[in-house]
């Protein structure tokens, strides 16, 4: 224990707490006032250039859907690379790459959590990366697909 008389160690958390509380509320009016310094910027842009700006944001948003996806693939790809988990397939290009539900329930996962394409890569973030997940190409998809198809007729 780093204090032999409560009363300063008493002292201290209270100094402690009113410093981290100042903090806080110090560090929640800079950020109040950055957004609101941003949403000036923005309107100032919008009024100069409203197409130029149009464009600019959807060229921010594709970029950070991409490196979203791009991360998420690689979390749940093959050893945490950027790859197919189905055995000896070594496609790497992320157009060809495409999240999977191991235990085959998307759409009922899409549905509970109304979330699709780039708000389903949101998602996940969001939760911390949950299990159940897998990085497969567009080929393995498709042949995961048939293989399920096959095993449900056989059982028929």
């Amino acid at each position: 224990m780093p204090y032999q008389d409560t009363e300063k160690q008493r002292l201290y958390y209270k100094n402690y707490n009113e410093m981290r509380s100042k903090r806080r509320k110090l560090d929640s009016a800079y950020k109040q006032s950055q957004n609101s310094l941003a949403r000036e910027r923005i309107s100032k842009r919008r009024a100069e250039d409203p197409v130029g700006l149009a464009k600019e944001l959807r060229e921010q948003k594709r970029r950070k859907s991409h490196n979203l996806k791009v991360r998420v693939l690689t979390h749940y790809g093959l050893h945490g690379k950027l790859k197919c988990c189905w055995d000896c397939c070594n496609v790497t290009d992320v157009d060809m790459l495409s999240l999977d539900h191991i235990k085959d329930d998307g759409a009922k996962h899409r549905k509970t959590v109304k979330a699709s394409g780039s708000t389903t890569y949101e998602w996940i973030r969001k939760y911390k990366f949950p299990k159940g997940f897998q990085t497969l190409c567009m080929n393995h998809q498709f042949k995961k697909r048939m293989l399920k198809a096959q095993r449900e007729r056989e059982s028929q």
